[in-house]
Formats: C-alpha cells, sequence, structure tokens
C-alpha cells in the first residue's frame, strides 16, 4: 500500500470528541490494506490474494468527521509495460470539460493492441460459451475438467453455466465479473466453447438454468473444449478508488464499568465498511484466439 504525501494523521483514540492519540499516515495505510483484505475476501478467501495480483493501491485520502474515518484508496490495474495517456478527442461530448480541468486527459491509458487481435468471437449455434477468470481456466488445465467452484453462483444447485452466444461469455468473463476476477495485464481472462449438445436448457431444468442460459450438470471433461479465446488489456481506466469507513466504537473493557478507559473511543477496523467507489480496472480489451 502506497500512501500519498498529502495523507493526514487521524485518530486513532478519542476522548469525547477529541483526539487523545493520532494513527500516523503509514499506519493507516496499514489499516486501510486490512480494509482491503476484509471486503475483498467476503465471498471468496481467495479474493484479495487475486486482486493484489492485477491492481496497486494507494492511500489518497483520510477525512474524520461525525460519522467516524473514510479512508480512500486508489485501485489502479499492474501495467505489463508503460501505456500512454489518452488525450480527449473534439467529438468527445466532455471534451470541454477535460481541456479546462484535466488538461485534455480522459483517465485512460492505451496499450497495443496484440498483432493477432481479432474482431470478435465468431457465433456458432452448435456451441455453447463460457466466460470465466484466469484462476478458473488455470482449474480447468490443471485438473482436467469443468465446473463451477460456484464462488458467485445465484443458486444453480451443481451447475456449471454456459452462454448461448459469445457476447454473453464475454461479459460474464469480464464486465459481470467482480473486480477480482476481471480480465487484467497479468490474468487476462478466458472464453471457452463447447458442443451445446452437451448442455441442458432452461426447458430441461427451469430451476436451476435461467431462460437466456444452458448449464452442464456435475463436471464435464476438458477435451470437450474445442475452442479458447483470451481477453487482453488494450485502455485502463485511472479512476478507480474505494472508499473504507470505519465507525469509533467505546473503548472500555466488555464489563463497561469501573473501566479508566470509560468516555474514550478508538477506531474501530474490524468494523470497516464499503463506502462509494468506482470500481473499474480495464475499460476495454481485444480478443485473441487461443486454441
Amino acid at each position: 500500500m502506497e500512501v500519498d504525501p498529502s495523507v493526514q494523521p487521524a485518530p486513532k483514540l478519542l476522548a469525547g470528541s477529541q483526539p487523545r492519540e493520532m494513527a500516523s499516515p503509514q499506519e493507516l495505510g496499514s489499516i486501510a490494506l486490512d480494509g482491503l483484505r476484509r471486503y475483498f475476501s467476503t465471498v471468496d478467501p481467495k479474493g484479495f490474494r487475486y486482486l493484489k495480483e492485477r491492481y496497486t493501491f494507494r492511500l489518497t485520502k483520510s477525512l474524520e468527521n461525525s460519522d467516524g474515518l473514510t479512508l480512500t484508496v486508489s485501485i489502479l490495474p499492474v501495467e505489463k509495460y508503460p501505456g500512454r495517456e489518452e488525450m480527449v478527442s473534439p467529438d468527445h461530448p466532455l471534451y470541454g470539460y477535460y481541456q479546462q480541468y484535466r488538461g485534455g486527459k480522459t483517465g485512460q491509458k492505451v496499450y497495443k493492441t496484440p498483432k493477432d487481435a481479432i474482431e470478435e468471437i465468431p457465433a456458432d449455434p452448435r456451441r455453447a460459451y463460457r466466460g470465466m477468470s484466469w484462476e478458473e481456466w488455470q482449474d480447468i488445465r490443471r485438473k482436467g475438467y469443468i465446473y463451477s467452484r460456484g464462488k458467485y453462483n445465484l443458486g444453480q444447485e451443481d451447475y456449471t453455466l454456459f452462454g448461448q452466444d459469445p457476447p454473453t461469455a464475454v461479459h460474464y468473463a469480464h464486465g459481470f465479473a467482480p473486480l477480482q476476477y476481471q480480465t487484467s495485464f497479468r490474468k487476462p481472462s478466458v472464453v471457452i466453447a463447447i458442443p451445446r449438445d452437451l448442455t441442458r436448457t432452461h426447458q430441461d431444468d427451469p430451476d436451476n438454468i435461467p431462460q437466456s442460459e444452458l448449464g452442464v450438470k456435475g463436471r464435464l471433461s476438458s477435451e470437450h473444449i474445442t475452442d479458447v479465446w483470451m481477453l487482453v488489456p488494450v485502455k485502463a481506466d485511472q479512476h478507480g478508488y474505494l472508499e473504507l469507513r470505519y465507525p469509533y466504537v467505546p473503548a472500555w473493557d466488555q464489563r463497561k464499568y469501573k473501566d479508566p478507559m470509560m468516555g474514550f473511543f478508538r477506531l474501530a477496523p474490524e468494523l470497516v465498511k464499503a463506502g462509494s467507489g468506482t470500481l473499474s480496472g480495464i475499460s476495454q480489451f481485444a480478443l485473441r484466439k487461443l486454441v
């Protein structure tokens, strides 16, 4: 966790409403890092580890008010190679704003498009398509079968879901995926295709398969994969951030009487909650055919 030089110390112990003990900017950076760990590991214990492999963090602001302490953390994609700042074009609807307030910069970085990039994944009615994180793809290669870990499934018991067309799979691989599983320079997302006749439809199992999707029940050998595509980043947003909000709680012990700390309030990192934010990383990608 980097800490911006502008970050100010903040109270970690209050006497009434007056600061009694202060946390240094570096200590606040450690508190913010722990807050990110708690937030991104809520559903998947490995979620924060995957986040660290895709992004860098920078504490940019600390703000104390009557509701507690808010720490603002900038979350930016880890670059494989340097990109260039994107300048606003004259036909952009916010051209005047970017020119006046941001020196003409859009806040996006642009990277080289691979020479073997393709326009789109060709649609084939004989195929079913699944979008996935790099971690799921590696899991398939290691184990030799396709089977959803189900961390973000919406109740589809023992099913791995597929899209009926490539755009649906691409959306699930990146746009629909949580930030820690989206495509990145180190870990691009993947789309696979299998024969559609290996899947079930909503009509086959309306309780578990949505109308617009297809499903495979149980494990399916990876030998059935007919095609593989990779999502490669070509543009990244530089505005991603998350606010972490911490309350102050009574500092006395569990007895809550005859305690010298009565009337004191401590910062409670364990009660962190996410506030507002813009959780955006890779904003545009190219497609490459792998298999």
